[in-house]
């Protein structure tokens, strides 16, 4: 009779979502940080701005009276009611690494936004150079976006966990040695739709001189087609990869933490709400996450301890049958070990 390797809970968990106490540094104390040097700075500013302050919202958006305090608490208001929405999903949801990677960068990201934008208006009205005009919205933004993509990647992934059993009676298809299984999953209908977002954007600009519009459309579509395109699924000896964009793995489930592989038929929307790294429920309500590109067969790979993860891939038998390959081999090697 053949022994299943003993599954031990993963260590450190608390709840069952690690790094608790990394996600509430990024997800609160990098914000409070950002917003407290604003305020900081718009207050020194005091004695150079009038009352009541008139803050203009951006072209053709008008402009609003207000005072420094009013203008400053809306500001902070705005920021910690994002990031505590968001700091609560990755500290009560984030079991999966996309989750609290996605989470923390978002955080980061609308704290530097709003916070560059309000002292930016703000400076307009105290002399400051350079705080005026479309250039200091922009540059805000591409701030704003490095710093959520850098908070992403500092992030702190999944602690390492023991082999898990493997699912009987799955299909197989063996990788020799040294070899490796790769697909890059496509998103065509989502690339049209961008595209053609972007060229009415600039149809719009052109017509009314709206630029601000069509800067932020086009950084909403080009964060779009970042989010569809270049992704890349591996199946290898050690495990699962889903790499994206900048080459970096953003989904890495080691084979040891692996209980088998299935092909499933995925919704974008109805499960997931929609493309991209997303977090969603099956049928049965268990929880999952992955990348959904499109709808339609999708591999899932159920994992111990850990929701089951799902990818949109052409050819997701394959990729099944690989993986319950390597499953199986690692799970008789670890009987061999035992034994």
């Amino acid at each position: 009779m053949v022994t299943q390797p003993r599954v031990q809970p993963r260590p450190g968990l608390r709840g069952g979502v690690p790094h608790r106490a990394a996600s509430s540094a990024y997800a609160l104390g990098v914000p409070a940080v950002v917003v407290g040097t604003g305020v900081l700075v718009a207050w020194r500013w005091r004695g150079d701005l009038p009352e009541p302050l008139t803050v203009p919202w951006g072209a053709g958006l008008g402009a609003a009276a207000t005072t420094l305090g009013g203008h400053l608490g809306l500001m902070v208001g705005v920021v910690a009611a994002v990031c505590l929405y968001l700091w609560s999903v990755a500290f009560w949801s984030g079991r999966e690494t996309l989750i609290r990677r996605f989470a923390c960068g978002v955080a980061v990201w609308a704290a530097v936004f709003v916070t560059s934008t309000s002292v930016g208006a703000l400076g307009a009205h105290a002399g400051v150079v350079g705080a005026r005009g479309d250039g200091a919205l922009a540059a805000g933004i591409a701030v704003a976006s490095l710093a959520g993509v850098v908070t992403a990647w500092l992030t702190p992934g999944d602690p390492p966990r023991p082999v898990a059993p493997v699912l009987v009676r799955a299909a197989v298809v063996e990788l020799d040695d040294g070899e490796r299984w790769e697909t890059r999953p496509r998103q065509l209908g989502a690339q049209w739709l961008s595209t053609a977002a972007l060229l009415s954007a600039v149809l719009v600009a052109v017509l009314t001189s709206w630029w601000v519009g069509a800067v932020v459309v086009g950084l909403v579509v080009g964060l779009v087609l970042l989010v569809v395109s270049g992704w890349v699924v591996r199946v290898g000896l050690d495990g699962v990869q889903v790499r994206g964009p900048l080459g970096r793995p953003v989904v890495d489930v080691p084979v040891q933490d692996v209980t088998g592989a299935r092909v499933v038929a995925v919704h974008a929307f109805r499960d997931f709400g929609g493309w991209g790294l997303r977090a969603g429920t099956a049928p049965d309500g268990r929880p999952r996450a992955g990348l959904v590109l499109r709808s339609g067969p999708a591999l899932e790979v159920s994992r111990v301890d850990a929701p089951p993860v799902v990818v949109t891939i052409e050819d997701a038998d394959t990729a099944a049958a690989l993986v319950n390959a390597l499953v199986a081999r690692n799970r008789a090697r670890a009987v061999e070990a035992e034994g």
